[in-house]
C-alpha cells in the first residue's frame, strides 16, 4: 500500500480481515472463485466513514433512554395518576 505521504505498507489482505491505513479500511470485496485459494485476482473495497462514533453515540444514548424509561417512567405515569385523581 503506497500512502499520499509517501509511505510504503506491504502486508496482506484477507478475506474478513481489514487492513486499516490513515482512517482508511481496506477490504477483499471478491476474488475470481473458479480458482479459489489461487485466484491471481482480487477486487479491493476501500472505504471511510468518519461518522460511525458518532453513530455508536447516538446508540448509546437511546438505549440510555430505553433503560432510563424502563426504571423511571412507569413510576412518573403512576404519581401523575395519583395527583391528577386528588385535584378531582
Amino acid at each position: 500500500i503506497y500512502t499520499p505521504n509517501g509511505n510504503r505498507i506491504q502486508t496482506e489482505i484477507e478475506v474478513n480481515k481489514a487492513v486499516t491505513v490513515n482512517g482508511w479500511k481496506i477490504y477483499q470485496l471478491d476474488f475470481d472463485k473458479r480458482y479459489g485459494k489461487w485466484s491471481q485476482t482480487s477486487v479491493l473495497e476501500i472505504v471511510r466513514d468518519p461518522w460511525l462514533w458518532s453513530v455508536y453515540i447516538g446508540i448509546f444514548l437511546m438505549l440510555a433512554g430505553v433503560l432510563y424509561l424502563f426504571w423511571h417512567g412507569r413510576k412518573s405515569g403512576i404519581e401523575a395518576k395519583k395527583t391528577s385523581d386528588i385535584d378531582k
